[in-house]
């Protein structure tokens, strides 16, 4: 039993016994090594969050979307660059910056291909259709 444990246990002092320099050198040098680990590894993290999220962005349904929106809601073809809009899909995902539209030039395109498409699949669905499909046409003028 040394000095400090019997004058701990026999009489309720307590010494602390200082850390020497080389000690004190030895700790500060293993915390900032612990420090720098524990950087690295969220810097890792931030990077595999920032590749996933990047990953999930599908450019082809992003521009199938656009044109949707500007077809359904009958929006001009300058919507794709409006800030807030842009703003909006960047808030949802930060990586999508190079998915975006930055010229209405190619909306048209865009609602080109999309129609192409959808005609294709509608004409398989009306030429699968297992009845006779009738057609009706309300037409009618107004002088407005």
């Amino acid at each position: 039993m040394n000095i400090r444990s019997h004058l701990h246990n026999a009489y309720g002092v307590v010494i602390k016994e200082e850390d020497s320099v080389i000690k004190r050198a030895i700790k500060q040098s293993l915390q900032g090594l612990f420090y720098k680990q524990g950087e690295l590894y969220i810097q890792k993290l931030e990077k595999q969050k920032e590749n996933t999220l990047r990953e999930s962005v599908n450019s082809a349904m992003l521009r199938d979307a656009f044109a949707q929106l500007i077809v359904v809601r009958n929006l001009p073809y300058n919507a794709v660059t409006w800030p807030e809009l842009q703003a909006l899909l960047l808030a949802v995902n930060y990586t999508c910056k190079e998915a975006l539209i930055n010229s209405s030039n190619t909306v048209p395109k865009i609602i080109e291909e999309a129609y192409v498409l959808n005609k294709e699949i509608l004409k398989q669905k009306l030429q699968s259709s297992l009845t006779p499909i009738h057609l009706s046409l309300d037409a009618w003028t107004s002088p407005n």
